[in-house]
C-alpha cells in the first residue's frame, strides 16, 4: 500500500499504523515523533496519533 510523507512515496504493509509507517521512512523522525519534538499531521493539517491506521493513498505531514 503506498502512502505519501512530507510528498515522499512510501510503501506500507496493510495493519501498519502512522507511527510505524514514519519508523520506516525514517528512524531519526520516528525517534523525535516519541520525545514529542515533531508531531504528524494529515493533508487537511489536523494533528494524528502515531497509533493511528493507515489509508492507501494517505498524506502525511511531519512538522
Amino acid at each position: 500500500m503506498t502512502i505519501y510523507i512530507n510528498s515522499d512515496k512510501v510503501e506500507v504493509s496493510p495493519g501498519m499504523t502512522i507511527g510505524d509507517a514514519v519508523k520506516s521512512y525514517s528512524h531519526e523522525l520516528f525517534q523525535q515523533l516519541t520525545r514529542g519534538q515533531i508531531k504528524v499531521y494529515d493533508r487537511f493539517g489536523n494533528q494524528t496519533e502515531p497509533d493511528g491506521p493507515l489509508k492507501a493513498g494517505q498524506q502525511l505531514v511531519l512538522k
